[in-house]
């Protein structure tokens, strides 16, 4: 895993030397082991590159690295997890000397063979990659299709510059910082910015799935897209008549035998719930017995290291396990804006921090459970989606509407404290947290008239809420037809919520530590094979994740396998409530509210004074508000 920068200008107006230094050494946690530029004064452009060595050690994969015909120049971030099979498939078309052992190597043997997209589809993994082409003078970029690894770029006509992280590009003198006003709405609204946006507005994301060609003559660029989810595969097919689960397996297994690989240590992360448990589960039955590491919470409610330790117990791993306590936690806060160099509203970016900094101390390579839920169905949102489109068709609109009203024309404070009292009295496991925000979701989305409607507004904090934000209105479209292919929803998470948040988030808190992190789950051949099951083949009525569910039936005994899903959450409600009251109190004062034109101090005023008094639990807005407060201190 590294770091990628580079730049082009159509003048000699800057020391190009300095410039990549520059934008370069700041990325110097994403790869510690090496540092190395590469400039053609003659193009105008310059290439930068830090490495975290993870295969071949030797300074012979450092980069950037040229191709043996001198044609392309290569700064790499990710693993390619097919790489000794493209190597294989090399050599059967030339007799190839090879300087050195890594994946970077086979990148640049492809394109004396193929065109650059037809490189991009035969590689499998993650990847953030930039190729300088001397013959054509163009460079190009591309993102893998999960979005696993991050890549930002700016441009106008002057100049073109991109990198891995968005403080390298701050970096440049060609930066502007002018904030994008349409990604603070998203940052408030949904606790993360979509791509392509970024928080300022002439910086952009290259979204997963595509690649971008930049022309040095034109100083003009294009966007293409290499790959879309294959509805149409014929892929269940093509592996057998065996059933879901063993197919699944399978694919698993493949990809767990391929992102095991290194030449050093690699751990797994065991949260105790569905997918780390499956994908320790697995490892074990390769014949492994790998190190597991968990996060642990002083709250019973967030806590899930009994589970994990249980699980690891059981699987007799090597297992790692720390407590995160409040004091802890609120040191880390400030961390936070230069990790994530723009707001961020998610957050268990702190508990996923320090998972990263305990691994960092025993391996250099981690794996993790991410994409199962957005697969498989496994939030509660897929539940809820296929519960609602499952029976309102039997319930009249206008009767929906009505209920819908009554919902949020009742006394949310008295249900909730209501709620809170019998909550002391009723079994732990049938206590439901943030009653009063359930509530409202369902009367947000129950009168809803499709999935696209539904998924909008159960994701959306201005709805939720209400609207902080000053000059902006939401709007839906209306759909007419209930019966839709709820496998939208999952799409939805897939294209935005996966990369943009959950990866994004993981990404910056690993790299933080110069720790990677590989998601067997987003295998190119298990997302396709998921994408082309039905919707009620893995989400049932209560139960999300359904074949995930049956497999680790198989490997781990029933009363280890957890049943409801908590996330990787911390109790920031109760936070907000004690120990960080002063700081966000400060954040959110009239006069930092108003110091810039983007909220309504009067709202923000409202919701956090409800908060405070127990009338509703509005941490998931008032987080990405303070996130954003917080990075304008720290961006001044």
């Amino acid at each position: 895993m590294c770091g990628i920068a580079g730049i082009i200008q159509n003048y000699n107006k800057l020391d190009l030397n300095k410039e990549i230094i520059s934008i370069t050494d700041v990325l110097s946690h994403r790869g510690p082991d090496n540092t190395g530029h590469w400039v053609n004064k003659s193009n105008n452009i310059a290439l930068g590159h830090t490495r975290l060595s993870i295969i071949d050690l030797s300074q012979n994969g450092n980069q950037p690295m040229h191709s043996k015909n001198k044609r392309y120049v290569i700064s790499f971030n990710g693993e390619i997890y097919n790489f000794r099979e493209l190597k294989n498939k090399l050599m059967t078309k030339a007799n190839i000397s090879w300087k050195s052992t890594t994946d970077t190597e086979v990148i640049l043997q492809l394109l004396e063979f193929y065109t650059f997209e037809e490189t991009l589809k035969l590689l499998q993994g993650m990847f953030a990659i930039s190729i300088w082409d001397n013959k054509e003078n163009c460079l190009y970029l591309a993102r893998d299709r999960a979005g696993e690894k991050p890549l930002y770029y700016s441009a106008n006509e002057n100049f073109f510059i991109f990198a891995s992280e968005l403080k390298s590009i701050k970096k440049s003198l060609f930066f502007n910082d002018e904030i994008n006003k349409e990604s603070v709405f998203d940052l408030i609204n949904s606790g993360y910015i979509s791509a392509p946006n970024s928080i300022f507005k002439n910086t952009k994301k290259l979204e997963p799935g595509n690649y971008l060609v930049f022309n040095q003559k034109k100083m003009d660029y294009k966007i293409r897209r290499y790959w879309n989810i294959n509805y149409q595969s014929n892929l269940k097919k093509q592996i057998g008549k065996r059933s879901i689960e063993d197919n699944i397996e399978n694919i698993l297994l493949k990809s767990l035998e391929k992102q095991l690989h290194a030449d050093v240590p690699v751990g797994i992360f065991l949260s105790g719930g569905i997918d780390s448990s499956l994908i320790v589960s697995l490892t074990t039955k390769l014949g492994i017995r790998p190190k597991t590491f968990t996060i642990g919470f002083e709250d019973n409610d967030f806590d899930e290291s009994k589970d994990s330790k249980k699980i690891a117990e059981y699987l007799n791993t090597d297992h790692h396990e720390h407590y995160l306590t409040s004091k802890e936690a609120l040191n880390l806060i400030p961390k936070m804006q230069n990790i994530y160099c723009e707001p961020f509203g998610d957050s268990s970016q702190i508990p996923t921090y320090l998972i990263s900094k305990i691994a960092r101390q025993n391996v250099t390579v981690a794996l993790s459970g991410d994409g199962g839920d957005e697969l498989f169905g496994g939030y509660n949102r897929h539940i809820y989606a296929n519960r609602l489109f499952s029976y309102s068709k039997f319930v009249p609109n206008n009767l929906r509407k009505l209920i819908s009203s009554y919902l949020e024309k009742s006394n949310i404070r008295k249900s909730n404290q209501f709620y809170n009292l019998i909550s002391k009295v009723i079994p732990k496991k049938y206590v439901l947290n943030n009653f009063s925000d359930k509530i409202i979701k369902i009367a947000k989305v129950i009168d809803v008239n499709g999935i696209d409607e539904f998924y909008e507004k159960i994701t959306s904090n201005i709805i939720l809420y209400g609207n902080i934000m000053k000059n902006q209105n939401i709007k839906f479209n209306q759909f007419s037809k209930l019966e839709t292919d709820l496998n939208i929803i999952l799409d939805k998470d897939f294209n935005t919520y996966l990369p943009d948040d959950i990866l994004c988030k993981v990404d910056r808190a690993s790299m933080a530590n110069s720790l990677e992190i590989r998601a067997p789950f987003l295998e190119q051949e298990l997302i396709e094979y998921a994408f082309n099951l039905k919707f009620k083949e893995k989400v049932h009525f209560s139960n999300g994740k359904i074949p995930l569910r049956n497999i680790l039936n198989k490997l781990l005994p029933q009363k280890l396998i957890s049943k409801n899903k908590r996330g990787f959450g911390i109790p920031l409600n109760n936070w907000l409530r004690e120990e960080l009251r002063d700081w966000s109190e400060d954040l959110i004062s009239r006069k930092n509210i108003n110091e810039y034109d983007f909220f309504n101090y009067e709202m923000v005023h409202k919701l956090w004074k409800e908060h405070i008094n127990g009338t509703r639990e509005n941490q998931n807005i008032l987080w990405p508000l303070l996130m954003f407060q917080s990075w304008l201190l720290y961006k001044n």
